[in-house]
């Protein structure tokens, strides 16, 4: 999955950040651990920002005019502890946010962005003790969570702001409603700021609308043996597949032995089933299908890839399943515990 790696967030600076670095490094493990799961699916599957015109003092910018798509986010004030208020407050469609994130843009589009808001709080002590805030609105909550778990980096303290986040030395990472959330600390931002930036976070999540409901993959994934933080979703090219897009997605461990379960919910029964047909299409191309078979409620197919092995199935809307298990007893043995679990609606 693309990561942080590389980015430079659009600062006009010789040099790439301590921050930035350690963020690239976090995440460059990531991609490293990500690695050894997808190379096998890999292998054989396939101008300029408009400025959005500052409120006077004493006023928010929500009076500027909103964009032609997207939310524009209404950075809120930040008078404390000597910071002032954002400045350089612009709006980026998707065709123009290249300008400000520097080749990143593959991940948000893939992930169907409307547009980002950014700004920047600085504190006048020093030209490195600043906060540049990205507001990335994602169209939907599911895209939103996707993204933010895609980037996501492990290991980080957790922060119990908006539905989800995480602190990475000084910078704040955080997602709510359709809003993907980042504040990027600099340099010389020091830990007396810290507790005013996470205020700053919080002022920033409480603007943004969020229904509350829970994630529906998460509560039809299993809980048992699911790693922590491993919940995710896959909007386009799920699991490498190219006809297949919109499912979540988790790892699980039992001993020593990994494994992966999935779901997508698909629009009928008929789609479900159409999906599981392109599987086993893809399956007996580059592995082999060991078993067919009707189930309860739809139809399972068994098989493995490159020595791991897939357990999937269809169940009314539902299609899923066990993908890339270490071992077949422990695809045998969760696929129909997972299928099985499921009602068929």
């Amino acid at each position: 999955m693309p990561t942080f790696l590389a980015r430079r967030y659009g600062r006009s600076r010789d040099e790439v950040s301590k921050t930035e670095r350690l963020i690239g490094a976090v995440v460059l493990v990531v991609l490293v651990g990500l690695g050894g799961a997808v190379v096998r699916a890999l292998t054989v599957r396939n101008e300029g920002a408009r400025e959005i015109a500052l409120a006077p003092a004493g006023e928010t910018i929500e009076k500027a005019a909103q964009p032609a798509s997207g939310q524009k986010l209404d950075l809120p004030r930040l008078d404390k502890g000597g910071w002032t208020c954002p400045t350089g407050v612009e709006w980026y469609s998707l065709e123009t946010v290249h300008k400000k994130i520097n080749g990143r843009v593959g991940l948000y589009e893939a992930y169907e962005m409307t547009g980002m808001t950014f700004g920047t709080y600085k504190h006048p002590a020093h030209e490195d003790r600043y906060v540049d805030v990205y507001d990335y609105d994602m169209g939907e909550t599911l895209n939103a969570f996707g993204c933010y778990k895609a980037e996501f980096a492990e290991d980080m303290p957790a922060i119990k702001i908006g539905r989800g986040g995480y602190r990475a030395e000084k910078s704040l990472f955080l997602w709510k409603g359709r809003h993907y959330v980042q504040l990027v600390a600099g340099d010389s931002v020091q830990d007396a700021d810290v507790p005013i930036l996470t205020e700053l976070a919080e002022q920033i999540a409480a603007k943004i609308t969020d229904d509350g409901k829970p994630l529906w993959g998460d509560a039809l994934l299993p809980k048992a043996n699911r790693k922590p933080e491993s919940l995710g979703f896959e909007l386009r090219n799920a699991l490498s597949l190219d006809f297949l897009r919109g499912i979540f997605r988790a790892e699980y461990a039992e001993g020593q032995a990994e494994y992966s379960l999935f779901i997508h919910r698909a629009k009928s029964p008929e789609a479900a089933r159409a999906l599981l047909d392109q599987y086993a299409a893809y399956l007996g191309k580059h592995g082999k299908i060991s078993s067919r078979q009707d189930s309860p409620g739809g139809r399972t197919i068994v098989g493995e890839v490159m020595d791991v092995h897939d357990y999937v199935f269809c169940k009314g809307p539902y299609f899923g399943g066990v993908s890339g298990a270490e071992d077949a007893k422990l695809a045998a043995k969760h696929g129909p515990a997972f299928r099985d679990g499921l009602k068929a609606e």
